[in-house]
């Protein structure tokens, strides 16, 4: 009968062992499930952030661009010469500074590269004048052998064409 009662005690506590053991399992694996969850769910939260933060940087370059590609083509406008002098346009040929860091900070290389490049042909240097509160002008220049032209502007808006199809590649 010791015996018996011996056997049983060892089988109750290697079932309260078992159980034990079972229940510590289930309690860690379910830890670390959620665990991995959580550092998941904040993976998919700051990519999420990081998507809206480029969409909103390349749509204020986009209107940035765009509104040098108004301003060059009125310009460009033979019907806006009325005299030398008359025809002096308000342009910014670089961009603000927010505006590309935050461009660096968050757009991808290749639609970085494409702003930079767009930029680069946005810039009729030899129109292009400053005043005295720093505010930048184009301006008819009167050598007829400016570098920047009509055929510039062509290739300003097609390489436009070109950063707004990288941004649409990437954005969707």
């Amino acid at each position: 009968m010791a015996d018996s009662n011996r056997t049983t005690l060892v089988v109750a506590l290697a079932g309260i062992a078992a159980t034990a053991l079972v229940g510590l399992a289930g309690t860690g694996a379910a830890w670390v499930s959620a665990r991995d969850d959580r550092a998941a769910q904040r993976s998919l939260a700051r990519d999420e952030r990081t998507y809206d933060r480029r969409v909103s940087v390349y749509l204020d370059a986009i209107d940035f661009a765009e509104g040098q590609k108004a301003t060059l083509h009125r310009w460009l406008d033979p019907g806006l010469v009325v005299g030398k002098t008359d025809r002096k346009i308000l342009f910014r040929a670089d961009p603000p500074d927010r505006l590309a860091s935050r461009l660096r900070a968050f757009g991808s290389p290749q639609a970085f590269a494409a702003f930079q490049e767009t930029e680069k042909l946005a810039i009729p240097e030899t129109a292009l004048l400053v005043d005295d509160a720093g505010r930048e002008f184009l301006v008819e220049d009167p050598d007829p052998h400016w570098a920047w032209n009509l055929r510039g502007y062509n290739r300003f808006k097609a390489q436009l064409l070109r950063f707004e199809d990288a941004i649409h590649h990437e954005v969707g």
